[in-house]
């Protein structure tokens, strides 16, 4: 079976756009950019509380900050003992504390590791690292720092109580919107 020239045009022309529009997707930069869900996953977990993948560069925060949950944002630098110990807290507590007190609150992590995402630690004047900052509203709303596991990481553990305190103040209660 031979193809005629316009079936040959018709071929090649799909080619061409079926390669650009894969090029295009799977760019730095593509047309449409799915939302990183790490947490709850797809088969439970409450979709109040979400856990978003890292962020790595400035642009993958945009889409965030239209959560309607107050957003935490982790700043980290990645293997570092003090920010791995604060991460893995923050996530539990998001994840299963906060649901089981009906209390919405979402959080990413930032990479503070290369030069991309300090314009946000300026941005939100952050002045150490690991630190978390409360977005409500895209707004600041409170920022946590944990001076002695900065100082000492190896020898010091994370003040759970007091970190879970304080994403408690700053969650939603959404103890109403259940009964509506």
């Amino acid at each position: 079976m031979t193809l005629s020239e316009r079936q040959e045009w018709i071929l090649g022309g799909s080619l061409v756009l079926g390669g650009l529009a894969l090029y295009i997707q799977s760019s730095k930069h593509p047309l449409i950019k799915p939302t990183k869900v790490v947490y709850p996953p797809k088969n439970g977990g409450s979709p109040n509380n979400r856990i978003y993948q890292i962020i790595r560069d400035p642009s993958e925060l945009d889409p965030l900050l239209v959560t309607k949950a107050p957003l935490l944002l982790n700043f980290v630098r990645l293997g570092e003992p003090a920010s791995s110990k604060l991460t893995i807290s923050l996530q539990k507590i998001v994840s299963t504390d906060m649901v089981k007190e009906n209390k919405a609150v979402s959080m990413v992590s930032v990479e503070c590791d290369g030069t991309e995402n300090i314009p946000l630690a300026v941005k939100y004047a952050i002045k150490e690292i690991p630190s978390i900052l409360c977005l409500d509203k895209q707004l600041p709303a409170g920022n946590y720092v944990d001076l002695d596991l900065n100082r000492d990481p190896q020898n010091t553990e994370v003040k759970v109580e007091q970190l879970t305190q304080w994403v408690r103040e700053h969650a939603k209660d959404i103890t109403d919107d259940q009964h509506n």
